[in-house]
C-alpha cells in the first residue's frame, strides 16, 4: 500500500451529478519517489484525510481505527443504459431528429412494436 503525506491547498471543489464532491488539491513539491507514488494512484480508489493543520495523536488514532469501505460503483439500470446508448446513437447520426428526446421516443416505439409482434396470439 502506498502512503504519501503532503501539505496541500484545496484550490476548488464542485458537486457532481452523481452526488459526489470533486476536489482539486495543489500538493507541495515532493521528492521524486513520492511523486511517483501519487501518480501510481491515478484513477484508483484512495483514502483521503483532510485537516487544517497537523492532526493530533488522538485524531490520528481515530483515523487508524476507522474501517473504511469503498462504496460499490452504482450500476445503471438496463433502461438507463438503453437511453444512454440511444442518445449516443442520436449524437452520431441524428437522422433528421431535432432533439434526443424525439429520437428516443421514436426508437422506443419501434422497440415496443417489434416485441409486441413476438407475442403469440
Amino acid at each position: 500500500m502506498s502512503i504519501v503525506t503532503s501539505i496541500a491547498i484545496l484550490e476548488s471543489y464542485r458537486s457532481t451529478q452523481d452526488g459526489t464532491l470533486k476536489l482539486t488539491l495543489a500538493l507541495n513539491e515532493m521528492k521524486a519517489e513520492n511523486l511517483a507514488k501519487v501518480i501510481s494512484l491515478h484513477n484508483k480508489s484512495v483514502v483521503a484525510v483532510l485537516s487544517e493543520g497537523q492532526p493530533s495523536k488522538a485524531q490520528i488514532q481515530a483515523i487508524e481505527d476507522t474501517v473504511i469501505e469503498a462504496p460499490g460503483k452504482q450500476i445503471k439500470s438496463k433502461s438507463k443504459q438503453l437511453r444512454s446508448v440511444l442518445y449516443r446513437l442520436w449524437e452520431k447520426t441524428p437522422n433528421g431528429f431535432d432533439s434526443a428526446e424525439a429520437h428516443y421516443e421514436y426508437m422506443m416505439s419501434n422497440i415496443i412494436e417489434y416485441y409486441k409482434q413476438k407475442i403469440p396470439d
